[in-house]
């Protein structure tokens, strides 16, 4: 049994403005990791961590994804999606 997800509000809207296809295997890539633990994906990396809280990245590339899945542990308990963007983009400040 994995961690529960939560999405953010961002998130969501982030996911609707995918095809219902992409949308499907970014939420199967998560739901992947989640069932697996995080430190068992090759794909996953500390991206930040800071005084209360770190940030990971899961990349996501495959049937014409290239996205980046940003996610938090919330206590250890489970994984809250922060945001979902294409490379081209989550990389920018």
């Amino acid at each position: 049994m994995g961690l529960p997800v939560k999405f953010s509000e961002t998130a969501v809207d982030q996911l609707k403005v995918l095809s219902s296809e992409k949308r499907a295997i970014v939420v199967q890539d998560i739901e992947k990791m989640a069932e697996n633990g995080i430190f068992g994906v090759k794909s996953v990396k500390l991206v930040e961590s800071g005084f209360d809280s770190e940030t990971y990245r899961l990349k996501v590339k495959e049937e014409g994804l290239d996205h980046r899945v940003f996610f938090r542990l919330a206590e250890g308990t489970e994984i809250i999606v922060d945001s979902i963007i294409h490379r081209d983009q989550a990389y920018q400040d």
